[in-house]
């Protein structure tokens, strides 16, 4: 996306927009940020929610998130570090050597040190408005790949439209070659763009709210159903020729 279009969006940057895979060692911010929603897992070549039943979508996804987290074992990490949008990724390599060997495990019959760097991908089915997420190691080639195609898309649509939009895709699957002869990695296809509100903002309502008694349950009760659409949701036309090209063509 060029200077002007970013400058012309009327949205602060988000994880589409800042999504770098660049290193240095600037600053790393702390964040609380905390993940909504339920865990995806691909499970090749299959989607799968935390009750393992197969997920296919489609489903709007409306953020990325890039993590460096710091893990003694599989159970959870111990520090989180939630890069901002643009920020660039911290050197790992460095961090990793900095930790004592003894914070340190076998994976895949070698060593590997206790931080790691993560991509999540944040969904959530506008039908339902449940969310979902899907962690992935940066460092894992076919999700690496997947990720980032999805940016590039995006970033791409929003530079012809000039303004943010989001894809809705299916959670699906395509072929890799690999040094082995191959296999299937995750793939988000895209089944449509999509924008939201006045100008494309997307605020999403706070999840798991709690039940209303009383008074105030009658209140609710007395206002009319939701819509279908909560959020306006609009579907975005494919980008045109002229669009395309930044020129008209002449028949």
């Amino acid at each position: 996306m060029n200077t002007e279009i970013e400058k012309a969006l009327p949205h602060a940057l988000d994880g589409f927009g800042g999504f770098t895979e660049a290193v240095e060692g600037d600053t790393q911010s702390q964040s609380g940020v905390s993940l909504l929603g339920l865990k995806l897992k691909y499970l090749d070549p299959i989607w799968t929610d935390p009750d393992e039943q197969e997920m296919k979508g489609p489903l709007v996804v409306h953020d990325i998130q890039r993590k460096v987290q710091k893990w003694l074992d599989d159970t959870r990490p111990v520090e989180t570090i939630v890069l901002t949008p643009g920020q660039s990724w911290p050197d790992i390599e460095k961090m990793n050597a900095e930790c004592p060997k003894s914070e340190w495990r076998e994976k895949f019959g070698k060593l590997q040190g206790p931080w790691q760097g993560e991509h999540v991908v944040l969904f959530f089915d506008d039908k339902t408005m449940v969310r979902y997420w899907w962690p992935s190691p940066s460092t894992t080639v076919g999700s690496a790949i997947c990720v980032r195609e999805l940016v590039a898309q995006t970033k791409l649509m929003r530079s012809y439209k000039g303004e943010f939009v989001y894809p809705l895709v299916e959670l699906s699957h395509t072929f890799m070659p690999t040094s082995y002869g191959g296999r299937e990695r995750p793939n988000l296809v895209v089944k449509n763009w999509v924008r939201f509100g006045e100008g494309g903002s997307l605020v999403l309502p706070t999840p798991n709210k709690p039940a209303l008694t009383g008074s105030a349950a009658a209140t609710v009760e007395s206002k009319p159903a939701a819509t279908s659409n909560p959020l306006g949701m609009q579907v975005v036309e494919k980008p045109t020729a002229k669009e395309v090209t930044e020129d008209e063509i002449i028949f």
